[in-house]
């Protein structure tokens, strides 16, 4: 069975622990099989500068909103906002989903690797978006557009 190591200054064991000299085994589909303490030899090993750590979870965001990133001004307070918002509802479909896919990318490129939006504007009829990934188990993502 092929397996692959992975370690970096610290790794984050995403229970409140800080790991040091310590080196993740993972399966050739990247399953974390076990930690373990660094080896003396250490050429298998894929050593990163800085942080390994799990796959965060954005509790709260509005993919549907995507089209609107720098268009809307902020700080303004809740009732202008909103009217910005509904000044960008005729935006074309095709144009919202880019935006979207964008910004799904971005967040896992930044690390997010469970996300649910519920779409605020009915009218769009898009599904509930989840991006979903077992943070315990894997690294893989997957992308997907099943709600359940």
């Amino acid at each position: 069975m092929a397996f692959y190591k992975y370690s970096a200054d610290k790794i984050f064991d995403g229970k409140g622990g800080i790991l040091k000299n310590m080196c993740i085994v993972t399966d050739k589909n990247d399953t974390i099989l076990s930690v373990e303490p660094l080896p003396a030899t250490k050429d298998d090993i894929l050593f990163v500068k800085g942080w390994i750590c799990p796959g965060f979870v954005n509790t709260h965001c509005h993919l549907e909103l995507s089209h609107m990133k720098g268009k809307v001004d902020t700080g303004t307070g809740l009732l202008p906002f909103l009217q910005q918002v509904v000044s960008f509802r005729e935006i074309p479909i095709e144009k919202i989903l880019e935006a979207i896919q964008k910004a799904v990318q971005e967040m896992y490129k930044m690390g997010s690797l469970r996300s649910e939006t519920f779409p605020t504007n009915p009218t769009l009829h898009l599904p509930k978006t989840k991006v979903f990934c077992d943070i315990t188990l894997s690294w893989k993502c997957l992308i997907s557009s099943n709600p359940n």
